[in-house]
């Protein structure tokens, strides 16, 4: 992805925008559409959904698929293949159960500020929406561990340089996911029993997860959007631990819905761990 222009560059730096001219930019923008396109014609031609429930239904499926893009390319920004493998993988997964969209932007966000892919620290105003996008996630059951992930990438992304208002960012946005799920009565974990379907996907997420936790990082190739300098290999490191961790954690709060709940992370995760390297 590009860098944005100076002035908005000012404004955030946790926000990455397409460049047209790469060729991965341009796939998932013809994927979105694809599968937004398909998925209307079908809810509208198959079920006795409305016009805009079948819209509902198309654009929270074209916007899992581009979730799981994005969170592999945050997982792995040297192989734009295993991004393509993953959006493959959403719609697979998306047969599984509901997506919670909400709590997978949060752990996008999470895994974007550990991993450091953009080259610098969260701005000002990156401080005060990100614990708004963290308390989003506590309107859904689960989404409780991706608005905590979000104030603990926060935190972490805090740590090395001892920012205060990076930390209270970070209380904050545990303090308003955790608010929030408390009014919405979604903090109680419920865990069911995972179907076939679910079993599979849980498999090929534990094979997955294994390899991304064991596997060497190797020293990434791609450069910072804004620093332009070589991504760390133990920030990406971190943000693959930190992806896992809070999908088990999911997977404990809510049991087999867990893996479409994240859909798009659930996917990243099978696609990158699962995609041969060459």
């Amino acid at each position: 992805m590009p860098s944005p222009p100076a002035r908005r560059r000012r404004l955030t730096t946790t926000v990455r925008l397409f460049d047209p001219s790469l060729a991965s930019n341009r796939f998932v923008v013809a994927a979105f559409a694809g599968v937004l396109t398909a998925v209307l014609v079908l809810r509208v031609a198959n079920s006795d959904d409305t016009a805009a429930q079948a819209a509902g239904t198309a654009l929270a499926a074209a916007f899992a698929v581009f979730l799981a893009w994005a969170i592999a390319r945050e997982l792995d920004p040297d192989r734009p293949a295993a991004a393509s493998v993953a959006m493959a993988v959403a719609l697979l997964v998306l047969l599984a159960g509901e997506p919670r969209l909400g709590a997978v932007v949060a752990l996008l966000f999470a895994v974007r500020i550990v991993a450091g892919t953009t080259g610098r620290a969260p701005t000002p105003l990156d401080l005060v929406w990100l614990p708004g996008v963290a308390a989003y996630g506590g309107l859904s059951p689960g989404g409780v561990v991706a608005g905590l992930a979000l104030a603990v990438a926060l935190a972490i992304d805090a740590a090395p340089t001892r920012r205060t208002p990076a930390f209270a960012s970070a209380l904050a946005a545990a303090a308003g996911v955790l608010a929030v799920a408390l009014a919405r009565d979604t903090i109680g974990s419920d865990p069911q029993a995972p179907d076939t379907l679910q079993w599979i996907l849980l498999a090929a997420f534990a094979l997955a997860a294994a390899a991304l936790m064991l596997a060497r990082v190797a020293p990434p190739a791609a450069l910072g959007d804004y620093s332009r300098q070589p991504l760390s290999r133990a920030r990406l490191r971190d943000a693959r631990r930190l992806a896992v961790i809070a999908a088990i954690a999911t997977l404990g709060w809510l049991g087999g819905p867990a893996i479409a709940a994240l859909v798009g992370l659930s996917a990243a995760v099978i696609a990158v761990g699962l995609t041969p390297r060459r």
